[in-house]
């Protein structure tokens, strides 16, 4: 697992330096893009952010725990791997810097919650780990700079899904707040018995590749 992530890593730094293949590179949309998605991929090499994400997990008074069986499931059935559910940890009833500046927040595989989290808040926060395991910690300036776009979190409802689907287009056609609440808004549709069945098999497919 180590060295398959390692390996992982250094494929991503080298294409994007390179201009080959990369993720990231067709999002850029301003000049400072991609020395910032650099700077990540540097922090990654050199495991940096992982070893911050180990000091908060493990020191005494963390208050980290692990998935229950229902976040299991889900995550099961992004992930297709218990290994990855085995890596994520929650801590809730978080005290957030200044009032009312989030609700929930990840970094790396650490979700972070100022109440009990909700499954459909957890959903939404599943989705920036997926992000982290396909793009690297560069997700977390993606996801911050997605919060300032106009619009920022509205992916344009039921019929862009739909629209995007019949193109058999993927998620790069939202930000990287959109795909989160997108996957949210599918959960909650579900639960509530509203569920299309074809355009939640279709985006969890795209999560799959």
């Amino acid at each position: 697992m180590i060295s398959t992530e390692f390996n992982n890593r250094w494929k991503r730094f080298f294409r994007h330096i390179t201009f080959v293949g990369s993720e990231l590179n067709p999002k850029i949309r301003h000049w400072f893009d991609w020395p910032i998605d650099l700077t990540f991929m540097i922090f990654d090499l050199f495991w940096i952010l992982d070893m911050i994400q180990s000091f908060v997990r493990y020191w005494p008074f963390s208050r980290f725990r692990t998935l229950n069986a229902q976040e299991k499931e889900l995550v099961n059935l992004v992930f297709r791997d218990e290994e990855t559910s085995g890596g994520i940890r929650i801590r809730e009833k978080v005290n957030p810097l200044f009032s009312g500046y989030f609700h929930a927040f990840v970094f790396l595989r650490n979700i972070y919650c100022v109440k009990e989290i909700q499954m459909d808040v957890f959903t939404h926060e599943l989705i920036h780990v997926w992000q982290r395991k396909k793009y690297g910690s560069a997700y977390i300036y993606r996801a911050l700079k997605a919060q300032r776009m106009t619009p920022s979190y509205a992916y344009g409802g039921l019929n862009k899904l739909k629209q995007v689907m019949r193109n058999g287009l993927g998620l790069e056609q939202f930000n990287f707040e959109q795909q989160a609440q997108l996957f949210q808004d599918l959960y909650n549709l579900q639960q509530k018995g509203r569920f299309d069945e074809e355009i939640w098999d279709y985006y969890v497919s795209l999560l799959r590749k």
